[in-house]
C-alpha cells in the first residue's frame, strides 16, 4: 500500500467516526516519515598550500583536497612493482567509507581511525568517494601516472 492511500484510509476511518479533520501540519509530518532522507555531495578541492600542515609519510609529494576549515583528505602515491599504492588520511571524517572508481568501482575500504591504503592500482584516472551517514565527499580526475622509473 502507497503511504497516499494509508492516509486517505486513516482519513476514511477518522470520517466514519465522525472524528475531526486531522491539522494539515499532522498530516505533513506523517508525509515526511516516508520521504526518504536528504543526501549532500560536495566535491573536494587540491589545496597545495597546506602542505606545510600535513602528517608526513615516507612517500612522494602529498596531494591535499580540502572539504572545509576543519576536514581535509591527504594522499600519497607512491610506485611499486606491482603498481601504485595509495595511502591517504581523513581528518575531520571520522571512519568514512572510501570508494575508489576507475571504469567501474575498483576498490573499497574503510579508513581506520583516519587512514586508509589502496596497493597494486594500475596507472589511469580514477574518481575517489568518502562516505559518512548521508554525506558523500568526492575528488574527481585523480591521475595515477606512469611511474617515473617506466619511461
Amino acid at each position: 500500500m502507497k503511504h497516499d492511500e494509508f492516509w486517505q484510509n486513516i482519513r476514511a476511518i477518522a470520517q466514519l467516526d465522525r472524528s475531526p479533520e486531522p491539522p494539515s501540519s499532522t498530516l505533513e509530518r506523517g508525509y515526511g516519515i516516508f520521504q526518504p532522507a536528504r543526501k549532500t555531495a560536495s566535491l573536494l578541492q587540491l589545496r597545495p598550500e597546506f602542505a606545510g600542515m600535513i602528517r608526513r609519510g615516507a612517500g612522494s609529494k602529498p596531494l591535499i583536497y580540502e572539504i572545509d576549515d576543519r576536514r581535509f583528505v591527504q594522499l600519497e602515491p607512491v610506485w611499486e612493482a606491482d603498481g601504485a599504492r595509495l595511502s591517504g588520511f581523513v581528518s575531520g571524517m571520522g571512519d568514512p567509507q572510501v570508494l575508489l572508481f576507475r571504469d567501474e568501482r575498483t576498490a573499497e575500504t574503510t579508513a581506520r581511525d583516519g587512514e586508509f591504503e589502496f596497493d597494486a592500482l594500475p596507472a589511469g584516472w580514477y574518481s575517489m568517494a568518502f562516505i559518512q551517514g548521508e554525506e558523500s565527499h568526492w575528488i574527481l580526475g585523480l591521475s595515477l601516472g606512469e611511474s617515473p622509473d617506466q619511461s
